[in-house]
């Protein structure tokens, strides 16, 4: 009698407990080592399921979501061959974002009876953490990316030009005499003219290709994927001449180069030497600078 009780109660406590995760945040699932489902609560079956309701009692794999399932059925093998093991993974699918962690459920013999699955939905915590990312990148006042970004990017690009065969442009702009601007038209005004001058590139640039930063203070530079020193030199005398719809009037120097075979670090010294050059020759001027750099 006493054996059936604690049957009883046993059974009982498991009513608790599911009817409890029932209303839990998180997915939680069993599946037995049938590949049979025995148990998910709401959370679950929105994130995995393909009808966002769940069939218990019914094989798992096949009412679930196929990248979900592409991502759980490997993990449910490994835990069949070892039950000791933890074990985790992530993906994303009709925009969502999910994590899953998974352990085995033991048997009475300390075996495998089936896996346990806590799945999360973390779009929101992914849209966050991207948002964090993209604004500790962008300079606030121009709106383009900061010095940081540039230097992350131009390794990548020169990485990438030097990997698929393509050539690597780069201007750097320096703006006229900005400190008379500063003391003649105030600081707000010299603001303006920076903005201006990031908004003038952005239009005479490719989209989601080239890739515009302020470099510091009133320096800006701009990393041209496949173009070549006569193309980038293009877009430079471009940008120039539209400089002239800036209010306060303002006019830029510029240096363009090209890499060559050797790190990214030469191409900015060589592209920032070719932009003193212009300075030096009166200003208002892009300069090209034709020598490979070293290494």
């Amino acid at each position: 009698m006493g054996v059936i009780q604690a049957a009883e109660r046993k059974d009982d406590l498991c009513d608790i407990i599911k009817r409890s995760v029932g209303f839990l945040d998180e997915g939680i699932l069993f599946v037995d080592k049938r590949g049979i489902l025995g148990f998910c609560n709401p959370a679950a079956a929105k994130i995995c399921m393909k009808t966002g309701s769940c069939h218990v009692g019914e094989p798992f794999f096949t009412q679930c979501k196929p990248p979900i399932a592409k991502k759980l059925h490997p993990l449910f093998h490994e835990l069949t061959a070892d039950p000791a093991r933890h074990l985790s993974t992530a993906g994303e699918i009709d925009n969502l974002s999910f994590e899953a962690d998974c352990r085995s459920i033991p048997d009475e013999t300390g075996g495998f009876a089936g896996m346990a699955v806590i799945v999360r939905n973390v779009t929101e915590r992914h849209r966050v953490m991207k948002l964090a990312k993209h604004f500790a990148s962008i300079d606030s006042l121009t709106r383009l990316f900061n010095r940081r970004h540039f230097h992350i990017k131009l390794r990548d690009e020169a990485m990438r030009a030097r990997r698929q065969g393509y050539p690597l442009g780069l201007i750097i702009l320096d703006i006229d005499n900005f400190k008379e601007v500063n003391d003649r038209f105030g600081h707000l005004k010299g603001d303006a003219a920076l903005r201006g001058v990031g908004a003038t590139i952005c239009r005479n640039i490719r989209r989601d290709v080239d890739i515009a930063c302020r470099y510091g203070g009133d320096e800006f530079a701009i990393i041209l994927p496949e173009a070549d020193l006569d193309q980038a030199a293009e877009v430079a005398r471009r940008i120039r001449e539209d400089i002239s719809s800036v209010e306060p009037p303002i006019t830029v120097s510029g240096g363009v180069a090209e890499l060559d075979e050797h790190n990214p670090e030469s191409l900015i010294h060589i592209a920032d030497r070719a932009m003193y050059r212009a300075k030096s020759l009166g200003g208002d001027l892009i300069f090209v600078e034709h020598e490979k750099q070293g290494v």
